[in-house]
Protein backbone atom coordinates (compact mmCIF):
# COMPACT_ATOMS: atom_id res chain seq x y z
CA UNK A 1 0.00 0.00 0.00
CA UNK A 2 2.21 2.63 -1.40
CA UNK A 3 2.12 5.62 0.76
CA UNK A 4 -0.06 4.42 3.78
CA UNK A 5 0.87 3.48 6.96
CA UNK A 6 0.64 0.19 8.08
CA UNK A 7 1.69 -2.48 10.45
CA UNK A 8 4.52 -4.64 9.59
CA UNK A 9 3.43 -8.29 8.61
CA UNK A 10 3.39 -11.16 6.24
CA UNK A 11 2.58 -14.46 5.80
CA UNK A 12 2.96 -17.45 8.07
CA UNK A 13 5.94 -19.36 7.11
CA UNK A 14 6.08 -23.12 7.93
CA UNK A 15 9.24 -23.07 10.10
CA UNK A 16 7.27 -20.38 12.27
CA UNK A 17 5.62 -23.08 14.17
CA UNK A 18 9.17 -24.85 14.69
CA UNK A 19 10.83 -21.55 15.86
CA UNK A 20 7.79 -20.81 18.23
CA UNK A 21 8.05 -24.16 20.18
CA UNK A 22 10.32 -23.73 22.88
CA UNK A 23 8.56 -20.17 23.52
CA UNK A 24 5.46 -19.80 25.82
CA UNK A 25 2.39 -17.28 24.68
CA UNK A 26 0.13 -15.54 27.09
CA UNK A 27 -2.51 -17.49 28.21
CA UNK A 28 -5.13 -14.89 27.84
CA UNK A 29 -3.69 -14.33 24.03
CA UNK A 30 -3.06 -18.51 23.78
CA UNK A 31 -6.72 -19.04 24.75
CA UNK A 32 -8.26 -16.08 22.26
CA UNK A 33 -6.19 -17.18 19.53
CA UNK A 34 -6.90 -20.81 19.66
CA UNK A 35 -10.70 -20.22 19.48
CA UNK A 36 -9.88 -20.64 15.65
CA UNK A 37 -6.68 -22.64 15.27
CA UNK A 38 -4.65 -25.02 17.47
CA UNK A 39 -2.14 -24.21 20.46
CA UNK A 40 0.46 -24.57 18.27
CA UNK A 41 -0.91 -22.53 15.14
CA UNK A 42 -1.67 -20.20 18.08
CA UNK A 43 2.18 -19.80 18.89
CA UNK A 44 3.08 -20.16 15.15
CA UNK A 45 1.28 -16.74 14.36
CA UNK A 46 2.63 -15.02 17.55
CA UNK A 47 6.07 -16.25 16.18
CA UNK A 48 5.10 -15.03 12.77
CA UNK A 49 4.81 -11.69 14.34
CA UNK A 50 7.95 -11.22 15.98
CA UNK A 51 9.53 -12.20 13.27
CA UNK A 52 7.80 -10.37 10.04
CA UNK A 53 8.34 -7.36 12.70
CA UNK A 54 11.95 -7.92 12.21
CA UNK A 55 12.49 -8.37 8.90
CA UNK A 56 10.33 -5.32 8.28
CA UNK A 57 11.71 -2.83 10.47
CA UNK A 58 14.69 -4.15 11.90
CA UNK A 59 12.94 -4.38 15.39
CA UNK A 60 13.70 -7.47 17.77
CA UNK A 61 10.59 -8.30 20.35
CA UNK A 62 12.38 -9.61 23.20
CA UNK A 63 14.12 -9.65 26.14
CA UNK A 64 17.35 -10.18 27.96
CA UNK A 65 19.04 -13.78 27.85
CA UNK A 66 19.92 -13.08 31.60
CA UNK A 67 15.85 -13.08 32.54
CA UNK A 68 15.33 -16.27 32.86
CA UNK A 69 12.97 -16.77 29.81
CA UNK A 70 15.13 -19.45 28.56
CA UNK A 71 17.51 -19.36 25.20
CA UNK A 72 16.85 -18.89 21.46
CA UNK A 73 15.59 -21.64 19.49
CA UNK A 74 17.98 -24.15 18.28
CA UNK A 75 16.97 -22.84 14.62
CA UNK A 76 20.09 -21.37 12.81
CA UNK A 77 18.16 -18.56 10.47
CA UNK A 78 19.12 -14.85 10.29
CA UNK A 79 16.45 -14.07 13.31
CA UNK A 80 17.47 -16.34 15.68
CA UNK A 81 21.13 -15.04 14.93
CA UNK A 82 20.04 -11.47 15.21
CA UNK A 83 18.09 -12.45 18.58
CA UNK A 84 21.89 -14.30 19.70
CA UNK A 85 23.83 -11.32 18.24
CA UNK A 86 21.70 -8.94 20.51
CA UNK A 87 21.97 -10.93 23.68
CA UNK A 88 18.17 -11.89 23.43
CA UNK A 89 15.93 -14.21 23.64
CA UNK A 90 12.17 -13.85 21.25
CA UNK A 91 9.50 -13.01 23.73
CA UNK A 92 6.06 -14.47 22.40
CA UNK A 93 5.12 -13.63 26.08
CA UNK A 94 4.81 -9.65 25.74
CA UNK A 95 2.69 -10.27 22.61
CA UNK A 96 -0.94 -8.89 23.06
CA UNK A 97 -3.65 -10.06 20.72
CA UNK A 98 -5.90 -7.23 19.66
CA UNK A 99 -7.57 -7.98 16.82
CA UNK A 100 -8.37 -10.27 13.78
CA UNK A 101 -9.22 -9.12 10.16
CA UNK A 102 -10.30 -10.44 6.99
CA UNK A 103 -10.34 -9.31 3.58
CA UNK A 104 -14.03 -9.06 1.75
CA UNK A 105 -14.04 -11.75 -1.46
CA UNK A 106 -13.99 -9.51 -3.55
CA UNK A 107 -10.82 -7.71 -3.16
CA UNK A 108 -8.02 -8.05 -5.46
CA UNK A 109 -5.41 -8.74 -2.66
CA UNK A 110 -6.98 -11.55 0.50
CA UNK A 111 -5.63 -11.89 3.83
CA UNK A 112 -7.02 -13.08 7.31
CA UNK A 113 -4.91 -11.34 9.68
CA UNK A 114 -4.65 -11.27 13.66
CA UNK A 115 -3.25 -8.22 14.94
CA UNK A 116 -0.68 -7.96 18.26
CA UNK A 117 0.68 -5.24 20.30
CA UNK A 118 3.39 -5.10 22.07
CA UNK A 119 4.94 -2.58 24.99
CA UNK A 120 7.55 -0.82 23.51
CA UNK A 121 10.09 -1.24 26.38
CA UNK A 122 9.82 -5.05 24.50
CA UNK A 123 11.47 -3.43 21.87
CA UNK A 124 15.62 -4.01 20.88
CA UNK A 125 16.99 -2.68 18.14
CA UNK A 126 17.05 0.04 15.61
CA UNK A 127 14.02 0.66 13.41
CA UNK A 128 15.46 0.80 9.88
CA UNK A 129 13.59 1.06 6.18
CA UNK A 130 13.52 -1.95 4.46
CA UNK A 131 12.65 -3.41 1.17
CA UNK A 132 8.98 -3.77 1.98
CA UNK A 133 8.78 -0.74 4.38
CA UNK A 134 10.41 2.53 4.55
CA UNK A 135 9.62 5.74 6.74
CA UNK A 136 9.72 3.41 9.41
CA UNK A 137 9.82 5.24 12.84
CA UNK A 138 7.73 5.21 16.09
CA UNK A 139 4.67 7.70 15.77
CA UNK A 140 2.12 8.59 18.34
CA UNK A 141 -1.29 7.57 17.62
CA UNK A 142 -2.07 11.25 17.48
CA UNK A 143 0.22 11.38 14.86
CA UNK A 144 -0.90 8.83 12.79
CA UNK A 145 -4.75 9.68 13.24
CA UNK A 146 -4.09 13.41 11.89
CA UNK A 147 -1.11 12.77 9.28
CA UNK A 148 -1.25 9.47 8.44
CA UNK A 149 -2.93 8.17 5.15
CA UNK A 150 -4.45 5.13 6.84
CA UNK A 151 -6.55 2.01 5.61
CA UNK A 152 -9.84 1.34 7.29
CA UNK A 153 -8.20 -2.32 8.58
CA UNK A 154 -5.12 -0.27 10.17
CA UNK A 155 -8.01 2.17 12.01
CA UNK A 156 -9.35 -1.01 13.17
CA UNK A 157 -6.73 -2.41 14.64
CA UNK A 158 -4.88 0.82 16.04
CA UNK A 159 -8.35 1.67 17.89
CA UNK A 160 -8.39 -1.85 18.96
CA UNK A 161 -4.68 -1.16 20.87
CA UNK A 162 -5.50 1.90 22.33
CA UNK A 163 -8.83 0.19 23.55
CA UNK A 164 -6.64 -2.18 25.33
CA UNK A 165 -4.17 -0.23 26.32
CA UNK A 166 -6.84 2.97 28.48
CA UNK A 167 -9.82 -0.23 28.91
CA UNK A 168 -9.17 -3.72 28.60
CA UNK A 169 -5.71 -5.44 29.57
CA UNK A 170 -6.62 -5.48 33.56
CA UNK A 171 -9.63 -7.42 32.63
CA UNK A 172 -9.88 -11.08 33.79
CA UNK A 173 -11.30 -12.15 30.78
CA UNK A 174 -11.93 -10.16 27.42
CA UNK A 175 -13.16 -10.65 23.87
CA UNK A 176 -11.14 -9.84 20.91
CA UNK A 177 -12.81 -8.04 17.88
CA UNK A 178 -13.01 -9.60 14.32
CA UNK A 179 -13.69 -7.48 11.45
CA UNK A 180 -15.04 -9.52 7.95
CA UNK A 181 -17.55 -8.49 5.23
CA UNK A 182 -20.93 -9.75 3.98
CA UNK A 183 -22.60 -8.61 1.27
CA UNK A 184 -20.41 -5.79 1.04
CA UNK A 185 -21.26 -4.93 4.40
CA UNK A 186 -18.06 -4.63 7.49
CA UNK A 187 -19.08 -7.09 10.40
CA UNK A 188 -17.76 -6.77 13.31
CA UNK A 189 -17.93 -9.65 16.19
CA UNK A 190 -16.51 -10.01 19.32
CA UNK A 191 -14.59 -13.77 20.06
CA UNK A 192 -13.89 -14.42 23.34
CA UNK A 193 -12.30 -17.21 24.55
Amino acid sequence: MPGYLVFPGGAFDPDDARAAASHQLDETAMALLSVHCSRRRAKALAWTAIRETWEETGLLVGRSLDSGTGGSPQITDDLTQAFGNSGLTPDLGSLTYIARAITPTFSPIRFDTRFFAADGNATFGAARDTNELSDIRWRSIAEVFRDGAIAMVTKFALNQAVRHRTCLRHLQTRSVPMMFHRRRRVILRDVGA
